[in-house]
């Protein structure tokens, strides 16, 4: 038996939309699975549309408190990042654009609740969010900026990314990683999924009708 985990946005779905009925149809067939992803719980079910699943979310959710939330200095850390990123772009930096997770801050260049068509159009090498993070590196001794969704960039803890909480679930619960496969659309370096590599087998996609092929 496979132990699925599949990210969420750009994945099983676009970003921020609820999965297509025939996704839905393939998911309903798998065995238990597990979704990650930075959203909230709210947003996670919305999306999955009632289809049930393990949740893996930046405030834990259905798995336990890995999920350190981030203290006020390096709170205080992202803000003084995040208004370089600002001074080197352009963008505002306000409740549209930038969503504190608590464990994770969250920026959308183009917002987070943007129309999808300009989302998907924004960015869809990584190319420009790639150029800006070379501009303006974030340095720090406990922080790390990643290249996330279709339009962000995530800031965690170090030693909280996806890849350290899937050794954690699995240990949990005694899985062998030969056993469990990883669905991501974002492996390159600096992604959010790069974490993932030699954790378990990891299957790249490119968005949600070719995890529906591979599924």
């Amino acid at each position: 038996m496979k132990y699925r985990f599949l990210d969420l946005d750009g994945c099983i779905t676009e970003s921020r939309q609820i999965i297509s009925s025939r996704m839905k149809e393939k998911l309903l067939s798998l065995e238990p699975f597990v979704v990650i992803s930075g959203g909230e719980r709210k947003r996670i079910l919305k999306q999955m549309d009632g289809v049930p699943c393990i949740i893996m979310g930046q405030q834990g959710n259905e798995t336990p408190d890995w999920y350190n939330k981030l203290t006020h200095k390096e709170i205080q850390d992202i803000w003084k990042h995040l208004e370089k990123v600002k001074k080197f772009t352009d963008i505002p930096m306000d409740k549209e654009t930038v969503h504190n997770r608590g464990c994770q801050i969250s920026l959308s260049f183009t917002g987070h609740n943007a129309d999808l068509n300009w989302k998907v159009k924004f960015d869809p090498n990584k190319k420009y969010r790639k150029y800006v993070l070379r501009n303006v590196p974030l340095k720090s001794k406990t922080l790390v900026v990643r290249i996330a969704g279709t339009t962000c960039f995530d800031y965690n803890k170090k030693g909280n990314l996806k890849g350290d909480n899937l050794k954690r679930y699995m240990k949990l619960h005694n899985l062998n990683p030969k056993d469990c496969v990883y669905y991501g659309d974002n492996f390159s370096k600096g992604g959010n999924d790069e974490s993932v590599l030699g954790v378990m087998k990891c299957v790249r996609v490119n968005g949600p009708d070719d995890l529906y092929k591979k599924l």
